[in-house]
C-alpha cells in the first residue's frame, strides 16, 4: 500500500522509477515480503529494477534508517552509482530482484524510490526526483 501511494500522489508509473534503495536487513521473511511487494507494483517485471540495500553495510538503525536511505539514493543520483549490498551472494528463487547486485551498479537516477520497514510492520515510502 506504501509503494502504491507514493506513487499516486507523484503521479507516476512503477516504470518511471530508476532504482530502489530498499530497507531489506537481512530476514528472510522481511526481505521476501518486500521483494514481493515491488513485484506486484511492477507486475512482474520489476526483476531488472535496479536496487540496493544499505542496511547490509550500516546494520539495523532503527528510526534512522529511511533519512540514511535517503542520502543513499540522493548520492547514487548524484554519483551515478548505487552502492552493492554487502553479504550478497545469491537470491532465492522467489525474490525476483534480478538488478541487485554484490558490487553495486551503475545507474542514471532521474526518478528513485526509498523503501522503509518497521519491525511492526508498518511502511512507507518516498519518491524523490532529480531536478535540473
Amino acid at each position: 500500500r506504501a509503494l502504491d501511494a507514493a506513487l499516486a500522489e507523484a503521479g507516476l508509473d512503477a516504470e518511471r522509477i530508476d532504482a530502489a534503495v530498499l530497507s531489506a536487513n537481512g530476514s528472510v521473511d522481511g526481505d521476501r515480503t518486500e521483494a514481493r511487494g515491488l513485484s506486484t507494483i511492477w507486475n512482474g517485471s520489476g526483476a531488472g529494477l535496479p536496487v540496493t540495500a544499505p542496511k547490509s553495510m550500516l546494520g539495523e538503525s532503527l528510526g534512522a534508517a529511511g533519512a540514511l536511505q535517503l542520502v543513499v539514493l540522493l548520492e547514487a543520483m548524484r554519483a551515478g552509482r548505487l552502492p552493492g549490498i554487502h553479504g550478497l551472494e545469491e537470491l532465492d528463487d522467489d525474490i525476483a530482484l534480478g538488478g541487485a547486485s554484490a558490487t553495486g551498479l551503475d545507474v542514471e537516477v532521474e526518478r528513485g524510490l526509498v523503501l522503509s520497514t518497521g519491525f511492526d510492520g508498518k511502511a512507507s515510502a518516498l519518491i524523490a526526483e532529480a531536478r535540473p
